[in-house]
């Protein structure tokens, strides 16, 4: 008969293998979604912002709880709390695939016609607040949840703060849920979620590709080879490269010119 131990690193197993297929599926929709007509393949983005946002953060949360969830803290602390460490897992899943659901479904409404925020809208962007730092200390540890708790109680009380400090009073039921999380541009799934999708993940795996493929380590030595008989060609060439191959790949240039 299986023990606890040996059930539970079956099940850690399976969840990296989920969030590796997730976040597999994440780098192809990203580059599906970023790449423009070539000769006769048409391009099949950009999807809609509203449906690309909302899936994009529950698949990102997946990802978070199937590699660093409650449940591996539970049990590499307490093991006698795992099943609190499940619930809180499912909690965070549930949770987040609801208030990407609303996400979608009110930014499309308001696409639509005129909208007013109800106090529904106010808690259930309290709940992405909740759940946003209870992950930011699972993963980064407690100075960034206990900074993103200051942040949120500096938004509703900072027309109390004297001088330079002092902001305009902040309404829960208004301008909380269109600031912190219906908001397209400046929200938490904004411009930088935007950013993201377009840029960051199609940079990150091109930069991969070109690791793996040998030919970002190609690349460099070829610029040092072309610059090397030029006046600060190789210092410049190791620059360039460390700020795009570096960048994209994580691997240092001396690492590549050494081979």
């Amino acid at each position: 008969m299986p023990t606890p131990n040996a059930s539970f690193e079956k099940a850690q197993r399976i969840a990296r293998l989920l969030a590796l297929l997730v976040g597999f599926a994440m780098a192809v929709a990203s580059l599906v979604n970023s790449m423009p007509t070539i000769w006769f393949i048409r391009s099949v983005g950009p999807f809609q912002a509203e449906y690309l946002r909302g899936i994009v953060l529950f698949a990102t949360v997946l990802m978070v709880v199937f590699t660093r969830g409650f449940s591996y803290l539970a049990m590499e602390k307490r093991p006698e709390w795992l099943p609190l460490g499940i619930a809180a897992d499912l909690l965070m899943i549930a949770g987040t695939a609801y208030v990407s659901y609303q996400f979608v479904v009110v930014n499309l409404q308001i696409q639509d016609a005129l909208f007013f925020f109800a106090p529904i809208h106010s808690w259930i962007t309290m709940i992405a607040v909740v759940i946003s730092i209870a992950l930011c200390w699972r993963i980064w540890g407690a100075p960034l949840a206990l900074f993103g708790i200051a942040l949120i109680g500096y938004y509703f009380f900072g027309q109390y703060t004297p001088w330079i400090f002092n902001i305009i009073p902040m309404s829960f039921h208004e301008q909380f849920p269109e600031d912190i999380w219906f908001n397209l541009s400046k929200g938490a799934l904004g411009d930088l979620v935007e950013v993201t999708i377009f840029t960051v993940l199609p940079f990150i795996v091109f930069g991969a590709m070109l690791e793996a493929t040998g030919v970002g380590g190609s690349l460099v030595r070829f610029a040092f080879r072309a610059t090397r008989n030029t006046r600060g060609g190789p210092a410049h060439a190791a620059v360039l490269a460390s700020s795009l191959f570096g960048t994209m790949s994580g691997v240092p240039v001396a690492n590549v010119v050494g081979h």
